[in-house]
């Protein structure tokens, strides 16, 4: 089973998403900004799921810090605002996250790759049309 920490210092978008995330059979822990690094030492998971806007940091930051001890950790930056990936890659950033996210969208981002994008993870829209698979998203035309 894949472990996933969640760093997030509101309690309920913890709880929704581990909420989600079992239901997918990841074993999860949740947290906030200021018990992350220690999660990580301790929980050992093989990827984070940080909300950009905290109290005291913001996701991209920490993300930065938590990818210079742990580079092989994917890193997710999750917001309730659409993100762009490029804007944050220089971070360390693996992918974004649209909050509130499905069952199927928070599948398709930690389970990668270009073939299982059911949605764009830039504007959130809808890509399994006809069964067509995309470099593009043709609706904002964002590179997937």
């Amino acid at each position: 089973m894949r472990k996933v920490l969640i760093i997030n210092d509101s309690r309920l978008e913890r709880y929704i998403l581990k909420d989600q995330l079992t239901r997918l059979n990841y074993q999860v822990e949740a947290v906030d900004e200021y018990y992350s690094l220690q999660n990580i030492k301790n929980f050992a998971p093989e990827a984070v799921i940080v909300n950009l806007t905290m109290r005291n940091i913001t996701g991209d930051e920490l993300i930065k810090k938590i990818k210079e001890e742990w580079p092989e950790i994917k890193c997710y930056l999750s917001s309730c605002s659409y993100l762009y990936l490029d804007d944050y890659r220089a971070k360390g950033v693996d992918g974004v996250l649209k909050t509130p996210a499905t069952l199927e969208e928070l599948q398709s981002l930690l389970e990668g790759g270009k073939e299982n994008f059911r949605f764009c993870p830039y504007c959130g829209r809808d890509l399994t049309g006809e069964g067509k698979s995309y470099f593009f998203c043709p609706f904002c035309g964002a590179r997937l």
